[in-house]
């Protein structure tokens, strides 16, 4: 899915706080990256405020 982000609004980084491993394993499975975001977002810490 992709949404409408004005130019001059600055994205967070969701895996900044995870691991290189973690990391590389969520870039390679797309359902495992918006498992990991959607957990973000129920536990309330996405997006960021």
């Amino acid at each position: 899915m992709m949404v409408y982000v004005p130019r001059e609004e600055d994205l967070r980084d969701a895996l900044a706080p995870l691991d290189e491993s973690a990391q590389e394993r969520l870039l390679n499975s797309e359902t495992k990256l918006i498992d990991h975001i959607d957990r973000l977002i129920r536990r309330g810490t996405w997006p960021p405020s």
